[in-house]
């Protein structure tokens, strides 16, 4: 019995000790652990923009610990007398590429891979969740910028973006489990509850928005370093228009190793 006991010790020294990609950071999960302020305000004749939060990578209030993906989470508030669907949020990032939104887990990390490969191609390194420590603590007003009927939103690209060992020692018989399984064992059971976390919270566009209404979309993005501005596509009486939203100088640096690259 002790030998169980002991290899049970080392199995669990294993699991607690190491890290096996993203996972649920169980503090913050139910969503209190928000910022003080929103983080960016902005707003045409019809429709009114609210940056509420932006979660990166072992952020304050993130409920996932080493994440590889953004999330961003919008207030809308419908100023008009007239229904507003929201088509479709891009962000833009630091090389002007306009930054999709991606639906799961997998998704998530194939773009944010593509994300560091192109910006290694330009030269800059990048360390996921770096250079945002400040600029999430602390409030931040970005510039208002309402773009009308046809505006554009034009940049410069897109980012569509072994088994166990039966073993017997002292008449005690257990299985002697090699730390290579139970990391994997582990990684599957994270990346499953990562990915019904971020199924469950995202919202699904486009969506309705009556008038006087507010309402609250949560979007995941593959990582976005340097976000310059936010483009908002809406439809309201069958035209679209566009809300671009200029993002803050403080988060210039977002994701960057060192902003002596920037």
């Amino acid at each position: 019995m002790k030998h169980i006991l002991y290899m049970l010790s080392i199995c669990s020294f294993i699991v607690t000790s190491s890290c096996y990609g993203p996972r649920i950071n169980k503090k913050n999960i139910d969503g209190s652990a928000v910022p003080k302020h929103p983080i960016a305000k902005s707003r045409d004749g019809s429709l009114k923009l609210t940056l509420e939060n932006l979660l990166v990578r072992n952020s304050p209030s993130s409920w996932a610990k080493d994440a590889n993906w953004d999330e961003y989470i919008f207030q809308f508030e419908n100023l008009s007398d007239s229904v507003i669907i929201i088509e479709d949020i891009a962000v833009i990032n630091s090389l002007d590429l306009e930054v999709t939104l991606r639906k799961n887990r997998k998704d998530l990390n194939k773009a944010t891979k593509l994300v560091k490969k192109l910006f290694k191609q330009s030269g800059i390194k990048l360390k996921i969740g770096e250079g945002s420590t400040q600029m999430l603590e602390t409030s931040i007003t970005a510039t208002v910028l309402g773009a009308g009927l046809g505006a554009s939103a034009a940049s410069g690209g897109t980012i569509g973006l072994s088994a166990g060992t039966l073993t017997t020692a002292g008449g005690a018989v257990f299985v002697a489990v090699p730390a290579i399984a139970i990391g994997g064992i582990l990684k599957i059971v994270n990346n499953s509850k990562i990915n019904n976390e971020i199924i469950k919270r995202q919202t699904h566009l486009p969506i309705a928005i009556k008038p006087s209404e507010k309402t609250s979309i949560d979007l995941f993005y593959p990582i976005i370093p340097g976000p310059r501005s936010i483009i908002v596509e809406y439809e309201i009486d069958g035209r679209v228009h566009y809300l671009k939203q200029i993002l803050n100088e403080n988060l210039s640096h977002l994701h960057y190793k060192s902003i002596k690259n920037h």
